[in-house]
This record gives C-alpha cells, sequence and structure tokens, in this order.
C-alpha cells in the first residue's frame, strides 16, 4: 500500500515535471507564473481597462517598431502584437513613438501607461516588466557556400556589425580575443549586404529578427543562413510602472492568451517568413506533447504491472528502509552515545561514542545486554531519563524513545559542559544583584559607621582607667575591620574597567612582586618566576584584571604556606602567550585545598580563612570570565595547590 503511494506521488511529480518544462518551452513560464497568468480579467481589471484607452510608448526599432514612411502609420513586428493584445484584454489603445529615454521618461511622468522596451534597460527606473513578448537573439549571418559552421571557424574572418549594436565595442567584447576577429562597422543592414556580396566579409552580427526581417523582404532567405551559437539575448517586454500591479496582471493575463493561440509566433512569420530557425511553431510543439503524453501512459502501465510482480521484494525494501532510517538518527546523534536495544537490553546498534563509555570496543557490544558492562549499566539503570545526574566528577543526560513495541533508542550525553554553563549563568545573577547589594549596602554602613569613629574620638579625652581605653581600642579594630570589608564591596561593585593597554610584562610582574616582597621575606618563600617571551615585547592585556589576579592569588599562596615546616616553601610563577592569550599559572606547596571546598572556593562569601571575605576569589573570577578568559585549579591537600589563568590579549597598535 506504501509504495502503490509513493509510485503514485511519484508519477504525480514527474507530470508536474513535465508539464513544467512544457510550459518553459511554450510560453517561458514556470507553473506557479502560468496558474497566475492563466486565469479570467477580475471584473475590478475589467472596470480599468475600460476607462479609457491604453497609451503605450514605443521607441523605434525596425522591425519591432517604426513609422511607415509611406502612410505614415505605426508599423512593426510590437505594433501588430499590441492590436492583437488589445483586441484580447477588449480595451482601446493608443500608440506614440518616440526615442529610448523619452519612453522610460514618459512612463515615469505618466504621459503613456505602457512602455515597449528591452528587460534590464532601465534600471535606474522603478518599473516593472510582463512576461516577454519575444526574445531578440544576437546571430551570425553567413552565406550558404561559406563552408562556416560554427563559430569556431570564424577565426581570422572579417565580420560586419551594425554601429548601432556595436556601441561602447559591445559585441566586440562577445568574440574571444583569440579567433582575432576583425569587425568593419556599417549604418545599414544594406551596406552590410553588399559589402557581403563583394566577399569583403565573411558574415554578418546582429539581431535575427532585424536581420531575418531585411531578408524576407528582399527575397534573399535562399543565399544565407544563421549559425546555431546565439552571442546575446534580448526579452521585449511591457512595462508599467512599479506600483501599478493590476495593469502589470491584465497585460500577463493578455500576452498569455496570444502565446496560447499562436498569435505571437503567426505575427513572426508573416514580417520574419520562415527564415528564422529560432521561431517555433506550436502546433508541431501539440502533436509532440501529445506523443509524450502517450509514452507517460505507456510507463505508467509498465510501472504498475512491475510493482504488482515485486510486492514481495518491497517487504525486504521496507525492512533495509527502516535499518537506515534508524543508522540516519545515529549518525545524526556523533556527539552522544546511541545505542538501539531490543526485548529492553540486547544492543543492536551503536556509535563510538557508547562503546568509549562502555570501555569496550563496539564489535564486542553488539548483541550482547547493555547489563553486562557496569559503566553503562550505572548510567541507564540508576538514574532517572531526562534528568540531568552527577556520576563520578561528570554529569550525564540520558534519554529513552521507542522505536517499535520491543525497539528502544537510548541516548547518553555528557552533560558536564551544560552544566558548568548553567552555573555560570546562575553565578552571573548573583554578581550582579550582590554587585548592587554591595554598594548600597557599603553607603548605608559607612555613614553610621562615620558618626561611630567621630564619637570614639570624643570619648577617648574622657577616659580615666586602663578598661576604659581597652574597650576604646577593641571598638576602633571593629570599625577598622568594618571599613576593610566595606573597602571589598565596594571594590567589588565597581571592579575593573574595560581598558586595555600596552604593557611591558616584565615590568609589571616586577612592580606587583614589590608589592608583597616584604611578605615573602617574612616568611622565608622561596619564589620563583618564569616569563616565557622575549624581555621587554610588550603585550596588549587589561592592566587591571592582570594585577588583581596575580596579586590576589599569590596572596592566597603565601597564606596556603604560613604554619608549613616539614619543607622548603615555594612558590613559582609562570607567563606565556599561547593563540593570542595570556598564559599565567602560580603554584605553591603548601597546605592544599579538600574536594568539599574545591567545589565553592569561587563561590561569594566563602572562605576558610577566619579572617577573610570571601570576596577575593570570587571578584578575580568574575571579572575573568567578563573579559571572555577563564580561570581553573587543581590542588591536592597536603601537597599543594596550582591556578591557570587564561587572558586574552590584543594586538599591538590595535588601541
Amino acid at each position: 500500500m506504501k509504495k502503490g503511494i509513493l509510485m503514485t506521488l511519484g508519477i504525480l511529480v514527474l507530470t508536474l515535471l513535465l508539464r513544467h518544462i512544457d510550459l518553459e518551452f511554450r510560453y517561458g513560464l514556470n507553473l506557479i507564473q502560468y496558474h497566475q497568468f492563466n486565469s479570467a480579467i477580475s471584473t475590478s481589471e475589467e472596470d480599468r481597462i475600460k476607462s479609457k484607452p491604453l497609451i503605450i510608448g514605443l521607441y523605434e526599432s525596425p522591425p519591432l517598431a517604426y513609422v511607415n514612411e509611406f502612410n505614415n502609420q505605426s508599423s512593426g513586428i510590437m505594433v501588430d502584437y499590441l492590436s492583437q493584445l488589445a483586441t484580447e484584454i477588449q480595451t482601446n489603445h493608443l500608440l506614440k513613438i518616440r526615442s529610448k529615454a523619452d519612453v522610460l521618461n514618459a512612463l515615469n511622468n505618466d504621459d503613456i501607461d505602457v512602455a515597449f522596451i528591452e528587460k534590464g534597460s532601465s534600471n535606474d527606473k522603478p518599473i516593472a516588466y510582463t512576461q516577454p513578448l519575444c526574445v531578440i537573439k544576437g546571430k551570425i549571418l553567413v552565406s550558404q557556400s561559406s563552408g562556416i559552421n560554427s563559430q569556431k571557424d570564424m577565426k581570422g574572418h572579417t565580420l560586419i556589425v551594425l554601429q548601432k549594436d556595436n556601441v561602447d565595442g559591445k559585441i566586440a567584447n562577445l568574440l574571444p580575443k583569440e579567433q582575432d576577429v576583425r569587425l568593419l562597422e556599417v549604418e545599414n543592414l544594406y551596406q552590410a549586404f553588399a559589402l557581403l556580396g563583394k566577399g569583403e566579409a565573411s558574415g554578418i552580427i546582429g539581431d535575427d529578427m532585424e536581420i531575418a526581417h531585411f531578408i524576407n523582404v528582399t527575397n534573399r532567405g535562399s543565399n544565407y543562413r544563421f549559425l546555431k551559437a546565439t552571442l546575446y539575448e534580448k526579452e521585449i517586454c511591457l512595462a508599467v510602472k512599479q506600483t501599478d500591479k493590476e495593469l502589470l496582471s491584465i497585460l500577463n493575463k493578455g500576452i498569455l492568451e496570444l502565446k496560447k493561440k499562436n498569435l505571437i509566433i503567426l505575427t513572426q512569420y508573416k514580417w520574419l517568413g520562415d527564415f528564422d530557425a529560432s521561431t517555433v511553431d506550436m502546433r508541431k510543439v501539440n502533436t509532440a506533447y501529445t506523443i509524450i503524453m502517450a509514452i507517460i501512459l505507456i510507463v505508467t502501465f509498465f510501472s504498475v504491472w512491475n510493482y504488482m510482480i515485486t510486492k514481495k521484494v518491497n517487504l525486504k525494501t521496507k525492512e533495509l528502509s527502516e535499518s537506515r532510517e534508524q543508522l540516519r538518527i545515529i549518525i545524526e546523534s556523533l556527539q552522544r552515545g546511541i545505542m538501539v536495544t531490543s526485548n529492553d537490553t540486547i544492543i543492536e546498534e551503536c556509535n563510538d561514542r557508547l562503546a568509549q563509555l562502555a570501555q569496550v570496543p563496539r564489535d564486542h557490544i553488539l548483541g550482547t545486554p547493555y547489563a553486562k558492562y557496569p559503566a553503562l549499566q550505572a548510567l541507564i539503570d540508576e538514574h532517572p531519563f531526562e534528568e540531568p545526574f552527577k556520576l563520578g566528577k561528570s554529569y550525564y543526560y540520558t534519554t529513552q524513545q521507542h522505536l517499535s513495541k520491543q525497539k528502544k533508542l537510548i541516548t547518553i550525553e555528557d552533560y558536564t559542559e551544560k552544566h558548568a554553563n548553567e552555573l555560570h549563568a546562575r553565578q552571573e545573577s548573583k554578581m550582579i544583584a550582590i554587585g548592587h547589594l554591595s554598594a548600597g549596602l557599603a553607603h548605608e554602613i559607612r555613614n553610621p559607621l562615620g558618626l561611630i569613629k567621630s564619637y570614639v574620638y570624643v570619648l577617648e579625652r574622657y577616659l580615666e582607667n586602663e578598661n576604659s581605653r581597652h574597650a576604646v581600642n577593641v571598638i576602633h579594630d571593629s570599625i577598622t575591620r568594618i571599613n576593610k570589608l566595606i573597602e571589598n564591596l565596594l571594590r567589588y561593585s565597581r571592579l575593573s574597567n574595560d581598558e586595555y593597554k600596552e604593557v611591558c610584562l616584565d615590568s609589571l610582574v616586577d612592580l606587583m612582586l614589590s608589592f608583597v616582597e616584604k611578605k615573602i621575606g617574612e616568611a622565608h618563600i622561596q619564589l620563583e618566576k618564569h616569563i616565557d617571551i622575549e624581555a621587554c615585547t610588550p603585550i596588549v592585556v587589561n592592566e587591571d584584571v592582570l594585577k588583581m589576579t596575580v596579586l590576589n592569588l599569590i596572596n592566597n599562596s603565601i597564606d596556603a604556606l604560613m604554619g608549613i615546616d616539614d619543607r622548603d616553601k615555594k612558590i613559582a610563577l609562570t607567563f606565556s602567550v599561547h593563540s593570542e592569550q595570556l598564559h599565567f599559572q602560580i603554584t605553591d606547596n603548601g597546605c592544599g585545598i579538600d574536594a568539599d571546598s574545591l567545589e565553592n572556593i569561587f563561590n561569594p562569601f566563602y572562605s576558610t580563612k577566619d579572617s577573610g571575605t570571601g570576596l577575593g576569589l570570587y571578584m578575580i573570577n568574575a571579572e575573568i570570565r567578563k573579559h571572555q578568559g577563564r580561570i581553573t585549579v587543581d590542588s591536592t591537600p597536603g601537597i599543594g595547590t596550582q591556578f591557570d589563568v587564561y587572558l586574552p590579549m590584543k594586538e599591538v597598535n590595535s588601541i
């Protein structure tokens, strides 16, 4: 049944394709255009064309349109087209022959309703074109006895061209230079045929209609022929103002009727005779179309007959299609571990990622139950589907989809990075809220704190014993500590700016180390510094973020080394450049950080120090991420800690 439907659809598609080709050949229209134009003129359109005669502007271009010098009447192929068109759409029309530029200006100024024009010749005017009435082709005319059969045979020959056709070397640019064809310009076709008859040239290049009309009226058709090659094409259309869509629709409907009645071809035959081989009589096309339709019917009959015979083969094809569909689903999900199971547990198909999760080669997995592999069973059976869960140090996300009654598609996604991004998003929200809270809270605390400090100074004048002085000192120390916390809060609310500066890394590092030199010396710490770039090489970084990060991490390393007596205290600093990033690494052999604390060290107000505020690492992590950098940490309790910081750089002279 399904195959029969598909075959019917295939035949329908083939029929539509052939119909499309037929319409393109007959009328130069696609299916949509034909459906749009092949409808009756609406009531509003009929009122429009009956309200007043159509004023049509033409430019003189024999044999398309010209004024007959004997009767002073408009004449030409296009004039006949327009008369037939007016009859078809049942309207009166007035013709005005002007220069090409005047026709375009008249249309733009509403002096005429319709313009006869070559498509694409008015790119600067807001006009819309109808479907082509005819197509003028650039052809090469040679004598029957010339022995020239193609354009390649023209090498070294002389061709005649009308001056009006070769403006700015238009015709010359169409001929390959390697053919070395010489062009001889003349004013009219009388001169051209005279020179051709004398043997001073091998052929004439020009518009096929103009040449065919001249040959027809001078009875020269038996002596000449066109070469098959076409040098250029001009689509001759009617044009209206771009906003006049109603008139455009009327004209397109009328032109299609002319084409369907074969009037355009018959008109060309009247003016050009049977010399122009490029015109096709639609009566012959209809005969060919009938033959093609008969062939289609025969093919359809044999296709249906073949379907009935191969029905059993189609059952196997259906199974193959299902297998291909399963394979397609697997291929499209290569970033996840994927397997197709039958009878709930047997693995029928899987990808390499799933084999990596099972820690077994893919060939060994197929045909076995996934419960056989502890790694897979832990991911599938021990956690719910469609909910992120943690296993070891990573997060995973599993899904299950029924392909049939006995088959399932199970996917396993490493959710670690997405989980980290979600945490980062929540962290960013906290940062914004805490930033506003910090600024406001610091301001509100500082005002009463200043008053307390002032009155403590007043109280100091009236102290009479040691206990009173001790109490005041405690107040002083508490005020100092609160003030320090306020400074940290304000510093967090401001943080750094976004300014990048060109700095000398050697000098900047030495400056930062001078701030902690005394503290390092007092703690008897050995400091090692290594800068893996040439001395005094300028780099462009955010200096504020770099200073804040380096000083904070050095101070943390110093604190981690306090109380270490069983080994030499060491801090190692390394600076290097990788892929337009400054890589800063600091390593110490201090007390280290336990696993639980390691997950929280970048959270605000989390600190393992008795006197810590918990804002230091939080602030530098926020600043580094703000500038598209990253910071990582690796630590082992009792062994030491290593921080790696990557800060983006800019090119020198880019600021």
